[in-house]
């Protein structure tokens, strides 16, 4: 398993796609302070994890699903995928190679890692979800809680039950079985589930936290 931003990626996708659609001049520029001030409270505890997702579903609030889906790949090819470092890629791929599921888990949008996943090659991935009306319009809210913290774990378990994994006996045994990979101390829960938790870029805190417990440590830049 592995988180997204600041992990794999050299960046934080929601906060990437707001610059993208202020330089391609779907959004004002007035929006740039804006992307600016949320990813500060955020940091800073001032917000919680529903408000700041709220924040960017909130973009692409009247717009059809498939009408947004060319300027997302776009955004993918120039923004995302170069801000993948070749060590990222090697490390999904010496996982693939070992014959292991690759699980992509994160915070970040369901509709922009779409593309993501599939270019690395997971199996499958768990995101935040935007919210979609009946006619597949994004209606500026959430489908659910954000895929973060403690709810990371529960959409896991959810995952798995979607896979007959319905047993605590067979979940904990995979979960056992299993690495994750991630740089934040938001994912301290899923760290702390797994058999083999592997630090990627800490944040000070996760560092210090990999530190007591011993956890190893990676830096791709």
């Amino acid at each position: 398993m592995f988180d997204l931003d600041l992990t794999l990626l050299e960046g934080d996708t929601d906060q990437l796609w707001c610059m993208y659609l202020i330089e391609r001049g779907l959004l004002g520029k007035e929006m740039e302070p804006h992307n600016a001030r949320w990813q500060q409270q955020y940091k800073s505890g001032r917000v919680n994890a529903t408000q700041f997702c709220r924040f960017y579903a909130g973009l692409l609030k009247g717009h059809e699903e498939a009408a947004c889906q060319h300027i997302r790949d776009e955004f993918f090819e120039e923004v995302l995928w170069p801000r993948i470092p070749p060590m990222a890629k090697y490390l999904v791929e010496l996982h693939r190679d070992g014959g292991d599921s690759l699980l992509l888990t994160t915070a970040s949008s369901h509709f922009l890692v779409m593309p993501v996943a599939r270019k690395l090659g997971f199996d499958a991935w768990i995101a935040t979800t935007w919210q979609l009306d009946e006619n597949r319009v994004f209606t500026g809210e959430l489908e659910g809680r954000p895929n973060m913290g403690i709810d990371k774990v529960r959409y896991l378990r959810q995952w798995l039950k979607q896979r007959n994994v319905c047993s605590l006996a067979e979940m904990s045994a995979i979960l056992a079985g299993s690495t994750f990979y991630s740089d934040s101390i938001k994912d301290l829960p899923l760290l702390k589930s797994v058999g083999c938790p592997v630090v990627m870029n800490p944040d000070a805190r996760l560092l210090k936290e990999s530190l007591i417990r011993g956890w190893p440590v990676r830096r791709l830049w």
